[in-house]
């Protein structure tokens, strides 16, 4: 879960002076995939992003399309090397975490004493 930790420490480094916004959403979007792909949330026949929204849609009342699209485009073009098109906020960084920390705190309680094993066997 080394993402997470890469996406609290650039969250928190984010200032007037720098800006990591785009960073932060990033490691959230591999903590996240990394996360479903060891979990069991994503297949790897499917795009990450439609497991992104599966979720997402599960556990908000609504999932607004277009924002979503935004965060997946920013962990597509940070890992293949694309330059991003567009600047994040601190918002976008606020939901990339608690989208991420939903999917870490449901699956702690499904996996805990007496859980579900995961994809490769381990509780």
């Amino acid at each position: 879960m080394s993402s997470y930790l890469d996406g609290l420490a650039t969250m928190a480094r984010s200032d007037a002076h720098m800006a990591f916004e785009i960073q932060s959403v990033a490691a959230f979007y591999m903590a996240l995939k990394d996360a479903m792909k060891h979990f069991g949330g994503w297949a790897a026949d499917e795009p990450f992003g439609v497991a992104m929204k599966r979720f997402a849609a599960a556990g908000l009342c609504a999932v607004d399309d277009e924002h979503f699209d935004r965060l997946i485009g920013i962990g597509d073009s940070v890992n293949t090397g694309i330059p991003v098109e567009h600047a994040m906020t601190m918002n976008e960084v606020g939901v990339m975490t608690a989208i991420v920390d939903m999917y870490l705190i449901r699956t702690f309680h499904r996996v805990g004493p007496g859980g579900v094993a995961t994809n490769d066997g381990e509780k």
